[in-house]
């Protein structure tokens, strides 16, 4: 199979909810990883979306010239005289649609194309990681459970986030890329960074992979952030370091190096969203731990992180809690 047949078999597979658990870690790792892949297949689900009320062969064919053979090859249906009805119909629907791609392709291009729009759009995320290209070709890459509401202008770039996204922004002249993120907000015009808004916290996390951005709180504080840096905004005040693990959420895989408690506290938060507040009730001592978690469940996580940290570590309404056992 040619990678380009795959790439089809897969995003068909995801739009029809049809993906095996070893096919969603493969287009997770693809989305996260290629960019052009990630485009694609936020084109088609888009186009896949204003085409709901299309039968099945249509939605396809409006996708993309191919993919409903695809689509078929990847849920098995089997060239058997019982499917021979079945493919007749789609052949009388694959003609219908194609006289609807040049209507729909229209329709894609004045709506999703570079054109500005003066409403906000919203694009959110509920249990699974996605990503968004904004009308400016900056793209977003959203974790699960996050959301962003994004306004284009000719002269100006906003977004508001919910939740954690990384940015890869398109660079443009005079026009400032800010995402309001609620007690601060991130200046840049173009870079690529990671930002934190978990809903709930009183705390956001912007990382800067490079570029250079300016995080700034409605406090007043105000710092200038460039390649492999860090900022947290925690009870009203603003603390920079090296930046580090920023990216583990979109790689499914957690790894604590000679981590302290607080070490691993911290990759926590940036890992999972449902921790809207940690208390610690104990006191931190030297312990070190080193070990690797690959998509585990927060249960699972904090169950032997206990066990190392030898701490109780509860987990109940949002709230993450460490004490002596």
């Amino acid at each position: 199979m040619s990678q380009i047949d795959e790439y089809d078999i897969l995003i068909s597979k995801r739009l029809t909810n049809s993906l095996t658990d070893e096919e969603e870690k493969r287009f997770a790792a693809l989305m996260s990883d290629d960019e052009e892949f990630a485009s694609n297949y936020e084109m088609m689900s888009r186009v896949w979306d204003t085409t709901s009320g299309l039968g099945l062969a249509q939605r396809m064919s409006a996708c993309k010239a191919g993919a409903w053979k695809n689509l078929c090859k990847s849920v098995g249906y089997k060239k058997t005289a019982r499917r021979r009805a079945i493919r007749s119909i789609a052949r009388v629907s694959l003609t219908a649609a194609a006289m609807l791609v040049p209507l729909l392709a229209i329709g894609y291009f004045g709506l999703f194309s570079e054109s500005y729009r003066n409403e906000p759009q919203v694009f959110a995320t509920a249990d699974y990681i996605d990503s968004l290209q904004l009308p400016d070709k900056s793209m977003v890459y959203l974790n699960k459970n996050s959301s962003v509401e994004y306004l284009m202008t000719i002269n100006s770039r906003s977004v508001k986030l919910t939740g954690m996204a990384k940015f890869k922004v398109a660079h443009k002249d005079k026009c400032p890329f800010v995402v309001d993120a609620g007690a601060v907000s991130v200046k840049v015009l173009g870079t690529v960074f990671t930002v934190e808004n978990i809903e709930g916290r009183d705390r956001v996390d912007v990382q800067v992979e490079s570029g250079r951005v300016s995080f700034e709180s409605n406090r007043g504080g105000c710092v200038v952030l460039t390649d492999n840096e860090r900022a947290v905004y925690n009870d009203g005040l603003i603390e920079c370091s090296e930046a580090a693990h920023a990216d583990e959420w979109k790689t499914g895989v957690m790894k604590l190096k000679s981590a302290t408690l607080p070490m691993a506290v911290d990759h926590l938060l940036s890992y999972y969203t449902e921790i809207k507040d940690v208390e610690i009730n104990t006191e931190i001592d030297t312990i070190c731990v080193t070990t690797e978690f690959r998509s585990q469940k927060l249960t699972d996580v904090i169950d032997e992180l206990a066990m190392h940290y030898d701490k109780t570590i509860m987990f109940d309404g949002g709230k993450l809690t460490i004490s002596d056992k």
